[in-house]
């Protein structure tokens, strides 16, 4: 690892010192969330609320869609050594099975509708549509995963099983504004 330059380490400090994460109100009904700390961004309705993040999210927000509830959260999960990965071979080896196996722990009745890749920040990311009962409820979850160095950075939106097929258009439009920052 290169020793940073002493402007750079400046210029890091002070970004780290200020105020990590702020919201910038966008003219069409968005607000966009950005953490120069993490080097991310997302926009969610700018009516929705952040809530306290609970784990590893940089944000968690809730609000409604057409008059259905949604959550949606960014998690940030570091794994040493896993920018030693190429992206595909990472979503080869967390196929699946794999994760059915890890979520049928606290959700038994997980149910896969759609496994496949798509894009998050302009990265190859692996985009899951799952189904269960959460804490009494069924819920319907889009996820999209991708990668940034030893990184796992996961966007999930939840709602209600039985409306989720009316709002995802707008979910996806929710994880269409994740970016990463320079």
């Amino acid at each position: 690892m290169h020793p940073l330059p002493l402007a750079a380490f400046a210029f890091w400090l002070l970004a780290f010192l200020a105020l990590s994460v702020e919201a910038a109100t966008q003219p069409d009904g968005v607000s966009e969330y950005v953490s120069r700390e993490q080097r991310i961004a997302i926009s969610f309705p700018r009516d929705w609320t952040l809530k306290p993040s609970t784990r590893n999210e940089v944000w968690l927000a809730a609000g409604e869609l057409r008059s259905v509830p949604v959550g949606c959260f960014v998690r940030i999960s570091t794994v040493p050594n896993l920018h030693l990965l190429k992206p595909d071979d990472y979503f080869a080896r967390a196929d699946e099975k794999a994760f059915m196996k890890l979520n049928s722990i606290g959700m038994p009745d997980v149910k896969v509708h759609l496994y496949d890749f798509s894009f998050l920040g302009g990265r190859k990311a692996r985009r899951i549509i799952y189904s269960g009962t959460d804490d009494g409820t069924k819920v319907g979850n889009l996820v999209h995963q991708t990668l940034d160095g030893d990184r796992i950075i996961t966007v999930i939106c939840f709602t209600q099983q039985h409306r989720f097929q009316l709002i995802y258009p707008e979910m996806e439009t929710i994880t269409d504004s994740f970016r990463f920052l320079k």
